[in-house]
């Protein structure tokens, strides 16, 4: 019983999951190159993030492709 409430409280509160996801994703579009590397993102990333289908949460790809930079960044530094 209580996944199916789960599951009936998910889907009532997708539509404003998606609002403050697309509404992230115009704040980020708003930011200029240098804002964007500044928290390990490009513009092409947010443009990616923006391509996803509403049901698909953007911040999980933002978040894997500033992790994926890092990371890089660190190896070049010390290897």
């Amino acid at each position: 019983m209580q996944a199916l409430l789960q599951a009936l409280g998910r889907f009532l509160l997708w539509p404003i999951r998606v609002y403050r996801a697309r509404q992230t994703l115009h704040q980020l579009s708003q930011m200029d190159v240098r804002e964007l590397r500044d928290i390990g993102l490009t513009p092409y990333d947010v443009q990616s993030a923006q391509a996803l289908p509403l049901d698909a949460d953007p911040t999980k790809l933002l978040a894997s492709r500033a992790r994926e930079r890092l990371s890089s960044q660190i190896e070049r530094r010390y290897y």
